[in-house]
């Protein structure tokens, strides 16, 4: 980056110069969008790499931004729209520059679809006056009573058209905790599909259609006899 800028200031003409760029200034703040295409810092530069330029319009930081130490002349305008949870409730926008005096001003631009976390029990998230109050974004919603189902989410996306992500409470030892390889083998197939319907469908199976699961069980495995 550096000798790209000392190639650009060498050749610099009067008048107010720009410079684009899409870069990590060490020290800006990191998003979880940011993060994602961050490897190590392999591409982190420091302010001082743009003395010299009028006004540096900097891209890869997501939230509005100027860099410290720099008079708001390096500056991340941050993007449109908010990519990701973190960014919920940011203020996006643009910088509008007048290319004679330098002056700056953001221009708020509002989302047609913000970003909403909903979290609570699942009595309060399904509430007709909660799915209100999130009409027209992009929604998360975390289930602090119970453990997530697939008809839990249908009914969720009847509420929420625009749901995004869906997470559930987990119980350590009651099917939300995660189980290692040689747990599932040492888990036997009956109360491993106990388990699947338990997190899956939130559904109990009773001896009914356990028998009918041994059953189908017995003839998948050409007679033998289920774990």
């Amino acid at each position: 980056m550096r000798a790209v800028t000392d190639s650009i200031r060498a050749r610099l003409r009067p008048g107010f110069n720009i410079v684009m760029a899409h870069a990590y200034v060490t020290g800006a703040p990191l998003g979880q969008s940011d993060r994602a295409a961050q490897v190590g810092f392999s591409d982190a530069v420091s302010r001082e790499v743009f003395d010299g330029f009028d006004y540096v319009a900097l891209g890869h930081i997501h939230r509005p931004y100027a860099v410290p130490g720099t008079d708001g002349r390096v500056r991340y305008s941050g993007s449109p729209m908010q990519y990701a949870f973190d960014e919920e409730g940011q203020v996006k926008g643009c910088v509008l520059l007048d290319t004679q005096t330098g002056a700056q001003s953001f221009i708020p631009l509002p989302p047609l679809h913000g970003r909403r976390t909903l979290e609570g029990p699942w009595a309060w998230v399904t509430d007709p006056a909660t799915a209100q109050s999130a009409q027209n974004c992009y929604v998360r919603v975390r289930v602090t009573d119970r453990e997530k189902s697939l008809p839990m989410r249908s009914e969720l996306l009847a509420l929420y058209p625009d749901l995004l992500q869906f997470q559930g409470a987990l119980h350590e030892g009651e099917g939300g905790a995660s189980l290692t390889a040689a747990e599932l083998e040492d888990l036997g197939d009956i109360p491993l599909m106990k388990r699947f319907l338990k997190e899956i469908y939130a559904l109990e199976p009773d001896a009914r259609q356990t028998r009918m699961f041994e059953r189908a069980l017995q003839d998948a495995m050409g007679g033998g006899d289920p774990a």
